[in-house]
């Protein structure tokens, strides 16, 4: 048996275990996808380095083959295979068939979200940060020349709460599918007023699933609209805006909740209590006398 037929066999092979074990690819990342519920493992590039193994196990029986180049030709050929599409240009192809074609806008990103698996969504999700971050000219225009941050801010300060929503009410599915949480305004967009849509049988949380599985996009996300909040609530402080500075505080303290188990999450709960004592003295200038703000 040639090494192009013994190739063609193990790929005809993976698919059909693919199939058999009702394990589902995602379109966008090709990635392997155990059910969420069969004890995937932790860190996804460890299973993967894993079924790498297993299949290189299989090659050798079926061919017998020596160990040294031909053993290690055939891992190479076959790590191409698996991760050709995997997870670590999901993200890059996010960008180039969306972010590098169109000027994005949460609304429109949801719909490609919940087109992904959560592994694919968390490389998407790293690509939006890293334009928000160090690119945000790039979200709204072609060229940096003439962008001006400040008068931005706020827009792109509601795309991160888009975003934010999208992240707190998403659910991954017993398919390894992300899908809108029941009652959800995008899961009655899709099922109609009303009308519950399909059982998606057991679910679980996205930002769960991206905890328990080791990813950190939704941690950058979450430090990059923190940062964000902070500056406006800075403003509000300067300008004396006590409706303004409650209503960042607020997005602030939940952009928190979101930040726990985060390496840079004590330099945010620092921030929580300076934005307190802020707030009570603002009170106390404006007349309110000082009053302790709860920390939801």
């Amino acid at each position: 048996m040639t090494k192009k037929k013994i190739f063609t066999f193990i790929v005809f092979v993976c698919g059909l275990i693919l199939k058999l074990s009702n394990v589902y690819a995602c379109s966008w990342c090709k990635n392997w996808n155990l059910k969420t519920w069969q004890g995937a493992s932790q860190n996804d590039s460890v299973g993967d380095q894993k079924k790498i193994e297993e299949f290189l196990s299989k090659l050798k029986k079926v061919d017998n083959l020596k160990k040294g180049e031909e053993d290690n030709l055939f891992k190479e050929e076959l790590e191409k295979y698996i991760f050709e599409e995997g997870t670590g240009v999901a993200g890059k192809k996010f960008y180039r068939e969306y972010l590098l074609k169109y000027y994005p806008r949460a609304a429109v990103a949801e719909d490609y979200f919940y087109k992904m698996c959560p592994v694919a969504l968390d490389a998407a999700l790293s690509e939006i940060v890293d334009v928000l971050s160090r690119n945000e000219w790039f979200y709204y225009q072609n060229k940096p020349e003439g962008f001006k941050s400040g008068e931005y801010w706020e827009i792109t300060l509601n795309q991160c709460y888009r975003y934010s929503s999208f992240l707190s009410s998403a659910m991954v599915n017993e398919k390894n599918k992300v899908v809108p949480k029941e009652g959800s305004s995008f899961h009655l967009g899709m099922h109609g007023f009303g009308v519950s849509g399909a059982k998606e049988g057991l679910l679980i949380p996205l930002l769960d699933y991206f905890n328990f599985h080791g990813k950190t996009s939704h941690f950058c996300f979450y430090a990059e609209y923190a940062d964000r909040l902070v500056k406006m609530f800075n403003e509000g402080i300067g300008n004396f805006e006590l409706a303004k500075v409650y209503k960042y505080n607020r997005f602030f303290q939940n952009s928190l909740e979101k930040l726990r188990g985060f390496s840079d999450c004590p330099m945010y709960e620092e921030s929580a209590k300076t934005q307190k004592e802020l707030i009570e003295l603002l009170r106390h200038n404006l007349g309110f006398g000082i009053k302790a703000v709860p920390v939801r």
